[in-house]
């Protein structure tokens, strides 16, 4: 079955070479939860808006395992890559449209002792691709 989660928290650049070997995955690159619909990057830039840049990662369940995503994500930010990220823009985040998703993820979290690394677990309320 088709599904998507939203993360944010890394350099577009890295979240695709973290995801380009994974099997049946589908990258779109955007604004999420904002505040303003169509958001262009000098509005998030600016804090015109409160949307952050993001990642949709489109995945078939029956070729990877959402733990798996999570946990390649929490891997790389886990090796201090997240230092790139200082901006207000990004924010270390894993964002669900389905509440069974953002529990699985918070459980992951927690058991694999990554609530360190400070990432909010939230709820999808809109996402924007972004457009070059």
């Amino acid at each position: 079955m088709k599904h998507s989660i939203y993360l944010s928290g890394l350099p577009v650049g890295k979240f695709l070479l973290i995801f380009e070997n994974f099997p049946s995955v589908n990258l779109n690159k955007g604004f999420l939860n904002g505040n303003r619909a169509f958001p262009t990057f000098e509005d998030v830039k600016e804090r015109k808006t409160t949307a952050l840049l993001a990642i949709k990662v489109d995945y078939d369940d029956e070729e990877i395992d959402f733990e798996e995503i999570i946990s390649a994500f929490c891997k790389e930010l886990e090796n201090g890559l997240e230092d790139s990220c200082e901006v207000p823009y990004i924010k270390k985040l894993i964002a669900y449209d389905d509440i069974y998703f953002g529990i699985i993820a918070k459980s992951f979290i927690d058991e694999h002792n990554y609530k360190s690394l400070g990432i909010s677990i939230e709820k999808m309320c809109n996402f924007f691709p972004y457009k070059d």
